[in-house]
């Protein structure tokens, strides 16, 4: 199978970002095989071009938005967990997933290592002098295990209905 190329545009292969996401990449490539259609007709950099180009990004951006918004809303109804990264930073307490591990030796001498992850209640705590960008996520256990990190989250489900 042929490897599929980024197309030319005025004699110039634009480079793509390693640290550009799937959804840009499709953007991206979009991009330059429109640009690479149009400049065969008039130059790619010309005002009309760009403006074009200006407005597919943001038709892309907004189609983004709207499906990570979805995303979110179907994660609401159907629960699960998420990554860690999408947690609140509001001081919102939430569920969370420690995943810890505790370090040992045997009476004989041997090490091990034994997982000991688990569910906990979490909050954000902003750094000193209030500072979010020096903040943490706090679990209401502490530590629990010689090596341990929090990985993911949910929210905490609705209080019990009244008797």
């Amino acid at each position: 199978m042929a490897e599929r190329r980024v197309p030319s545009v005025g004699g110039h292969r634009p480079v793509r970002s390693k640290g550009m996401s799937m959804d840009m990449e499709a953007i991206y490539r979009a991009v330059c095989a429109y640009g690479a259609s149009k400049a065969a007709r008039e130059p790619f950099e010309s005002d009309e071009n760009m403006a074009e180009i200006k407005r597919l990004l943001k038709d892309a951006e907004d189609e983004r938005a709207e499906l990570l918004a979805e995303n979110e809303r179907l994660h609401d109804l159907a629960g699960g967990w998420r990554s860690i990264e999408t947690a609140p930073k509001d001081g919102t307490m939430f569920l969370c997933w420690v995943s810890a591990v505790r370090y040992g030796e045997t009476d004989e001498g041997q090490q091990y290592e034994q997982d000991c992850s688990q569910v906990d209640e979490c909050w954000w705590r902003n750094g000193p002098e209030g500072d979010p960008e020096l903040g943490y996520f706090d679990n209401a256990c502490g530590q629990i295990g010689d090596s341990q990190g929090i990985t993911h989250w949910m929210p905490l489900p609705p209080p019990p209905e009244a008797a």
